[in-house]
């Protein structure tokens, strides 16, 4: 979980820092895959638009930072590693049953989309981002089968 979150040594609060990220997500429904990888964004300075807004969201991002402060890591390294250790891209099953329902019809083109965009799972170049957001209300698969 500190590679998720991008820290390179240990420390007392550590498991603390990531319970309250994942309680804080949880309590909005956010995004995991997308939420840790906005990280990438906060470490770089950026306003992780993808995390959601909350005062717990708040609290704990000036936490994160301030944890962050205590290490030495440049904040380009950070990015890098905190790139590397959340996916931009996992293999969602509304893509999953969009590809195989197509496939069922002789349309292997989603699939192949799929496939290609899930081998590359940390880069979020042109051909992943397709496959990057999460279900619209409609789309989430409530029934899923096993190998899925």
């Amino acid at each position: 979980m500190r590679r998720k979150l991008g820290l390179a040594t240990a420390e007392d609060g550590d498991e603390a820092l990531a319970r309250d990220f994942l309680e804080a997500l949880q309590a909005v429904e956010a995004d995991f895959t997308l939420s840790f990888r906005a990280l990438v964004a906060a470490a770089e300075g950026a306003a992780p638009t993808a995390l959601p807004k909350s005062p717990a969201m708040d609290a704990w991002l000036a936490r994160w930072r301030e944890r962050l402060a205590r290490e030495a890591l440049p904040a380009v390294e950070r990015a890098a590693r905190l790139r590397a250790a959340n996916p931009a891209v996992i293999p969602r099953n509304h893509h999953v049953e969009a590809a195989l329902a197509a496939a069922a019809e002789g349309d292997l083109v989603p699939f192949k989309a799929l496939l290609a965009a899930v081998r590359r799972p940390f880069d979020d170049g042109p051909a992943q981002v397709p496959f990057m957001a999460p279900p619209d209300p409609a789309e989430r698969v409530r029934n899923t089968f096993c190998g899925t």
